[in-house]
């Protein structure tokens, strides 16, 4: 019975930082996407002005 606890709050645990985990690798690809494309408007920004 214990270890039936144990392993369904491994479980949770686990999804928990499956979970996390996805989390922070979109807000990292999001975080770099938004970046990229501010860096190409700044470029090209740049480009017009000379």
């Amino acid at each position: 019975m214990k270890s039936q606890i144990h392993f369904r709050i491994d479980k949770d645990l686990i999804l928990a930082i499956v979970v996390g985990v996805l989390g922070g690798l979109v807000a990292l690809a999001m975080f770099f996407l938004s970046g990229s494309i501010w860096l190409r408007k700044v470029h090209l920004a740049h480009l017009y002005m000379h």
